[in-house]
C-alpha cells in the first residue's frame, strides 16, 4: 500500500466515523421530539416521505412534535448531542485533510512509494 492509498484510506476511515459521530449527536438533539422507540423512527421518516407529495408532511410533523413535548427534553442529553456533532464535524475535516494531503504527496513524485 502507498502512502498515498493509506491516507486516503485513513482519509475516508475518519470522515465516515465523524459522519457517524454527528448522527448520533443529531438524535440526541432532537431527544424531546420523539415521542416513540427509536426503533420506530424508520417507519416514522418514511411516512413522512410518503405524505410529501400529498401536501401533509407538515401536518404529520407537526403531531409527533406535540407528541413528542409531552415528554419533555432531557437537556443533558440535548448538550451531550450538541458536543458529538462538533466532534463529528471536526473528524470529518480531520478526513478531509488527510485526503487533501493524499492529493499532495501524489502530485511531489510519491506516487507508487510504499509506506514505511
Amino acid at each position: 500500500m502507498t502512502t498515498t492509498d493509506a491516507l486516503n484510506l485513513w482519509g475516508i476511515s475518519v470522515s465516515c466515523a465523524g459522519s457517524a459521530v454527528a448522527m448520533c449527536g443529531a438524535y440526541l438533539q432532537v431527544n424531546g421530539y420523539f415521542a416513540i422507540k427509536t426503533k420506530e423512527i424508520p417507519r416514522q421518516i418514511v411516512q413522512v416521505l410518503c405524505e410529501l407529495p400529498k401536501g401533509k408532511a407538515l401536518q404529520l410533523l407537526r403531531i409527533y412534535a406535540a407528541l413528542g413535548g409531552m415528554k419533555k427534553e432531557d437537556r443533558g442529553k440535548s448538550l451531550l448531542g450538541f458536543f458529538l456533532v462538533l466532534v463529528g464535524f471536526l473528524l470529518q475535516t480531520l478526513g478531509a485533510g488527510l485526503m487533501i494531503l493524499s492529493l499532495i504527496s501524489n502530485t511531489s513524485g510519491n506516487a507508487g512509494k510504499p509506506v514505511g
